[in-house]
Protein backbone atom coordinates (compact mmCIF):
# COMPACT_ATOMS: atom_id res chain seq x y z
CA UNK A 1 0.00 0.00 0.00
CA UNK A 2 2.86 2.42 1.18
CA UNK A 3 4.49 1.75 -2.25
CA UNK A 4 1.34 2.35 -4.31
CA UNK A 5 0.43 5.85 -2.13
CA UNK A 6 4.10 6.59 -3.49
CA UNK A 7 3.74 6.12 -6.90
CA UNK A 8 0.48 8.27 -7.11
CA UNK A 9 1.63 10.45 -5.29
CA UNK A 10 5.27 10.80 -8.37
CA UNK A 11 2.46 10.69 -10.87
CA UNK A 12 0.08 13.58 -9.86
CA UNK A 13 3.04 15.62 -9.51
CA UNK A 14 4.82 15.08 -12.75
CA UNK A 15 1.15 14.92 -14.44
CA UNK A 16 0.50 18.36 -13.04
CA UNK A 17 3.30 19.94 -14.76
CA UNK A 18 3.31 22.96 -16.62
CA UNK A 19 4.96 22.80 -18.91
CA UNK A 20 4.09 19.43 -20.27
CA UNK A 21 1.89 17.62 -23.29
CA UNK A 22 1.28 14.30 -22.23
CA UNK A 23 -0.29 13.41 -25.82
CA UNK A 24 -0.35 15.49 -28.89
CA UNK A 25 -0.97 14.37 -32.46
CA UNK A 26 0.84 16.40 -35.24
CA UNK A 27 -0.15 15.75 -39.13
CA UNK A 28 0.36 17.75 -42.01
CA UNK A 29 -1.89 19.24 -44.37
CA UNK A 30 -1.26 20.94 -48.07
CA UNK A 31 -4.37 22.22 -50.53
CA UNK A 32 -5.38 19.79 -53.23
CA UNK A 33 -3.08 19.10 -56.32
CA UNK A 34 0.42 20.98 -54.18
CA UNK A 35 2.50 17.81 -54.05
CA UNK A 36 5.47 18.56 -51.62
CA UNK A 37 7.79 15.73 -49.74
CA UNK A 38 8.51 16.79 -46.07
CA UNK A 39 12.03 15.92 -45.65
CA UNK A 40 11.62 16.83 -41.48
CA UNK A 41 10.21 19.26 -39.24
CA UNK A 42 11.90 20.16 -36.24
CA UNK A 43 10.53 21.19 -32.63
CA UNK A 44 13.20 23.65 -30.65
CA UNK A 45 15.59 21.71 -32.13
CA UNK A 46 14.80 18.71 -29.88
CA UNK A 47 12.66 16.12 -31.79
CA UNK A 48 12.28 15.71 -35.19
CA UNK A 49 9.64 14.08 -37.42
CA UNK A 50 8.82 13.25 -40.81
CA UNK A 51 6.08 13.28 -43.44
CA UNK A 52 7.15 11.98 -46.58
CA UNK A 53 4.60 12.73 -49.93
CA UNK A 54 1.44 15.05 -49.16
CA UNK A 55 -0.93 16.21 -52.05
CA UNK A 56 -4.20 17.15 -50.62
CA UNK A 57 -6.94 17.43 -47.92
CA UNK A 58 -6.19 21.54 -46.30
CA UNK A 59 -6.81 22.12 -42.77
CA UNK A 60 -6.65 18.35 -42.25
CA UNK A 61 -4.18 16.08 -40.18
CA UNK A 62 -2.49 13.49 -42.27
CA UNK A 63 0.81 11.50 -42.28
CA UNK A 64 0.39 12.09 -38.36
CA UNK A 65 3.19 11.62 -35.76
CA UNK A 66 2.31 11.15 -32.12
CA UNK A 67 4.29 12.74 -29.38
CA UNK A 68 4.45 11.63 -25.54
CA UNK A 69 5.51 13.27 -22.83
CA UNK A 70 7.41 16.71 -23.71
CA UNK A 71 7.48 20.33 -23.57
CA UNK A 72 4.89 22.30 -25.50
CA UNK A 73 7.12 23.73 -28.21
CA UNK A 74 7.84 27.49 -29.00
CA UNK A 75 9.34 27.08 -32.71
CA UNK A 76 9.36 24.28 -35.89
CA UNK A 77 11.98 24.30 -38.26
CA UNK A 78 10.78 22.67 -41.51
CA UNK A 79 12.33 21.68 -44.94
CA UNK A 80 10.49 20.68 -47.92
CA UNK A 81 10.28 20.42 -52.07
CA UNK A 82 7.59 20.79 -53.83
CA UNK A 83 7.23 18.50 -56.04
CA UNK A 84 5.92 20.66 -59.00
CA UNK A 85 9.09 22.31 -59.38
CA UNK A 86 12.60 21.56 -58.67
CA UNK A 87 12.85 23.71 -55.52
CA UNK A 88 13.14 23.16 -51.89
CA UNK A 89 11.88 25.13 -48.56
CA UNK A 90 12.69 26.03 -45.37
CA UNK A 91 10.82 27.87 -42.84
CA UNK A 92 11.27 28.68 -39.25
CA UNK A 93 8.07 29.00 -37.36
CA UNK A 94 7.37 30.72 -34.01
CA UNK A 95 4.59 29.35 -32.10
CA UNK A 96 2.21 31.85 -30.66
CA UNK A 97 3.25 32.26 -27.11
CA UNK A 98 -0.30 31.28 -25.70
CA UNK A 99 0.10 27.81 -27.64
CA UNK A 100 0.18 26.10 -24.05
CA UNK A 101 -2.68 27.97 -23.15
CA UNK A 102 -5.07 26.78 -26.24
CA UNK A 103 -3.98 23.67 -26.08
CA UNK A 104 -5.24 23.04 -22.56
CA UNK A 105 -8.48 25.29 -23.28
CA UNK A 106 -9.44 22.87 -26.30
CA UNK A 107 -13.20 21.71 -25.73
CA UNK A 108 -14.46 18.80 -26.76
CA UNK A 109 -16.71 18.04 -29.63
CA UNK A 110 -19.65 15.61 -31.27
CA UNK A 111 -19.67 13.02 -33.54
CA UNK A 112 -22.30 13.64 -35.91
CA UNK A 113 -22.88 10.56 -36.63
CA UNK A 114 -23.57 8.67 -33.25
CA UNK A 115 -24.18 11.63 -31.59
CA UNK A 116 -21.19 10.69 -29.36
CA UNK A 117 -19.71 13.53 -27.81
CA UNK A 118 -15.53 13.25 -27.46
CA UNK A 119 -13.20 14.80 -25.02
CA UNK A 120 -10.70 17.51 -27.24
CA UNK A 121 -7.77 15.51 -28.43
CA UNK A 122 -5.18 17.60 -29.08
CA UNK A 123 -3.78 17.90 -33.03
CA UNK A 124 -1.29 20.64 -33.99
CA UNK A 125 -1.38 20.69 -37.98
CA UNK A 126 1.21 22.20 -40.41
CA UNK A 127 -0.52 23.47 -43.29
CA UNK A 128 2.39 23.63 -46.27
CA UNK A 129 0.46 26.18 -48.54
CA UNK A 130 1.54 26.87 -52.56
CA UNK A 131 4.53 29.55 -52.77
CA UNK A 132 6.17 28.67 -49.62
CA UNK A 133 3.75 29.88 -47.19
CA UNK A 134 3.43 28.25 -44.18
CA UNK A 135 0.63 27.78 -41.21
CA UNK A 136 0.22 25.99 -38.14
CA UNK A 137 -3.31 25.08 -36.46
CA UNK A 138 -3.90 23.71 -33.28
CA UNK A 139 -7.62 21.75 -33.34
CA UNK A 140 -9.42 19.49 -30.71
CA UNK A 141 -9.98 17.00 -34.34
CA UNK A 142 -8.21 15.81 -37.36
CA UNK A 143 -10.62 16.85 -39.45
CA UNK A 144 -13.85 18.20 -40.08
CA UNK A 145 -15.14 15.49 -41.50
CA UNK A 146 -18.60 13.93 -39.63
CA UNK A 147 -17.60 16.29 -36.55
CA UNK A 148 -19.59 19.57 -35.02
CA UNK A 149 -17.18 22.22 -33.02
CA UNK A 150 -14.24 21.61 -34.57
CA UNK A 151 -12.55 24.53 -33.75
CA UNK A 152 -8.87 25.46 -35.66
CA UNK A 153 -6.98 28.07 -33.71
CA UNK A 154 -3.96 29.70 -35.56
CA UNK A 155 -0.69 29.35 -33.62
CA UNK A 156 1.93 30.08 -36.32
CA UNK A 157 2.94 31.50 -39.93
CA UNK A 158 5.63 31.96 -41.86
CA UNK A 159 7.08 32.26 -45.68
CA UNK A 160 9.96 30.11 -46.73
CA UNK A 161 13.40 30.55 -47.68
CA UNK A 162 13.79 29.15 -51.28
CA UNK A 163 16.82 27.10 -52.62
CA UNK A 164 17.06 25.39 -55.94
CA UNK A 165 17.15 21.69 -55.62
CA UNK A 166 20.49 19.98 -57.00
CA UNK A 167 20.72 16.35 -57.29
CA UNK A 168 22.92 14.58 -55.27
CA UNK A 169 26.27 13.95 -57.28
CA UNK A 170 25.67 10.05 -56.39
CA UNK A 171 22.65 10.31 -58.79
CA UNK A 172 23.95 12.15 -61.66
CA UNK A 173 24.82 10.69 -65.13
CA UNK A 174 28.51 11.36 -65.57
CA UNK A 175 28.75 9.12 -68.83
CA UNK A 176 26.78 10.69 -71.85
CA UNK A 177 23.60 8.84 -72.68
CA UNK A 178 22.77 5.35 -72.27
CA UNK A 179 23.74 3.03 -75.16
CA UNK A 180 20.06 0.92 -76.09
CA UNK A 181 20.43 -2.74 -76.69
CA UNK A 182 18.68 -5.17 -78.89
CA UNK A 183 17.74 -8.45 -77.27
CA UNK A 184 17.34 -10.95 -79.90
Amino acid sequence: MKHLLMLFAISTLFGCQKNHIDTLSIGFSTPEGNAVWVYDASFDNGWNITAGKLDCCWKEAHSVNGVFNNHPPKQLSLRWKDLSQDVIYDAQIDLSVDFEERLQALPAYTVVDSGKRISARKHLIIGIHHQGQVEVWLSNSRSHKNVKGRVLHTVGRAAANIHAYQQPKSLRRTHGPKKRVTLL
